[in-house]
């Protein structure tokens, strides 16, 4: 690895975290479907079936890991959720709105809009991380984000 992909700090969803996440969606989506087809109520059975398919999404997206190096945020397959560059500051308050766990990242620039559900999502300025990662993890990654920030500010 190069200097630049040097690993930072890295977030890892918790396993029992995914596993409960995962089954609360399935079980939920599972009764409402049940509850759907035998009450009538047809309003239910997408709402159901959507939820089955958010527990299979979610259970794929919290399989990666998320990874900080000095060129930005990325995940583990290199898709890149926030270049440093682009990081204008670091919110972890506890009246922030931002992930269980976790802190948001405002951006200079927006960016388009994804979501890992139980991960990370970002939406025009901002970059929320957090979910079923540990807060240990998201509280060392932030503040290695601001400590990358100062140390780019003193650069320039």
């Amino acid at each position: 690895m190069s200097e630049t992909q040097e690993v930072l700090a890295e977030l890892r969803p918790g396993a029992v975290r995914r596993v409960v996440g995962t089954g609360l969606l399935a079980a939920t989506g599972a009764l409402l479907l049940y509850s759907g087809s035998t009450s009538g109520n047809v309003l239910l059975l997408p709402i159901g079936g959507a939820l089955l398919v958010l527990s299979g999404w979610f259970w794929r997206a919290t399989a990666s890991r998320l990874v900080l190096t000095a060129e930005g945020l990325r995940d583990e397959t290199g898709r890149v959720l926030a270049p440093i560059d682009n990081i204008a500051s670091v919110d972890r308050g506890a009246f922030a709105f931002k992930p269980s766990n976790g802190f948001v990242l405002r951006l200079a620039r927006p960016m388009p809009a994804a979501w890992a559900p139980g991960l990370w999502w970002r939406v025009g300025q901002r970059l929320g991380v957090g979910g079923v990662v540990p807060a240990a993890q998201t509280k060392a990654m932030s503040e290695r984000v601001a400590e990358l920030k100062l140390e780019r500010a003193a650069e320039t």
